[in-house]
């Protein structure tokens, strides 16, 4: 075997290794320009509106829309997580700032949609939700994340050219729920 012949499994982990030191990378980077950004605002230097941020949103007065430009990640990652955790925090609460007023849910349901490049499997309880839910309340979004004020949905979608996590909240009501699970004429 030559030097730089690598078994599959080898190769695999190397690529992983590579994976998440670049992620780590554009984590720090990513904190490093926020700070720099806060900086800029303080000093009146750059507006609010003027913050790069790798998310937007947009109310239309029932649907509130959250588009993160990333993947939200698994549960448990080797990548830090408390700059992962300000990542979604930051491009979450930033995104709402920008909207043209306060957006307020005292019971919302929110629909999250992870959209992946690759056609991959991946389980729904074990992606990092709590990043969402902990950035809707920083935000003031939501009243709460007890289960009489927030009811999520989460799935999964493949889109090779943009891979990113969409987020929807309404208020509902018990009426529009139960609606769904419980519609007259089904057996």
């Amino acid at each position: 075997m030559k030097e730089n012949d690598y078994t599959s499994q080898q190769l695999r982990d190397a690529l992983e290794a590579a994976y998440k030191h670049i992620e780590k990378a554009k984590l720090v980077t990513w904190e490093a320009i926020s700070c720099g950004q806060d900086e800029l605002e303080w000093s009146g230097e750059i507006s609010p509106d003027e913050r790069r941020i790798d998310a937007q949103a947009d109310f239309d007065g029932e649907v509130l829309r959250i588009t993160v430009h990333d993947v939200l990640p698994r549960k448990r990652t080797d990548i830090s997580g408390s700059l992962l955790r300000g990542y979604w925090l930051r491009n979450i609460t930033e995104a709402v700032r920008k909207l043209n007023g306060p957006v307020h849910f005292e019971r919302a349901l929110c629909s999250i949609t992870v959209y992946g490049p690759r056609d991959v499997g991946w389980d729904v309880d074990n992606r990092a939700v709590s990043f969402i839910v902990n950035a809707l309340r920083a935000a003031g979004l939501i009243a709460g994340d007890e289960w009489d004020k927030l009811s999520l949905l989460l799935m999964g979608g493949l889109d090779k050219e943009r891979p990113r996590t969409e987020i929807r909240l309404v208020e509902y009501s018990d009426d529009a729920i139960q609606s769904l699970f419980h519609s007259e004429g089904r057996s």
